[in-house]
């Protein structure tokens, strides 16, 4: 649990610089288009609202 914890401090700090919530996204979409997971699903899963 400790390390879940330490984790999510790492990213809250890290993704308050710019250069690095590009290079997460860049690689969040890579791993997305590798699993070839459609966006809706990704979004479904973490609880997105419909848009519609």
């Amino acid at each position: 649990m400790s390390r879940r914890l330490n984790l999510d401090v790492h990213l809250q700090g890290t993704l308050k610089h710019n250069g690095s919530r590009r290079a997460f996204a860049a690689r969040l979409d890579m791993t997305i288009k590798r699993a070839k997971v459609t966006s809706g699903r990704v979004a479904r899963s973490v609880g997105v609202p419909d848009a519609t």
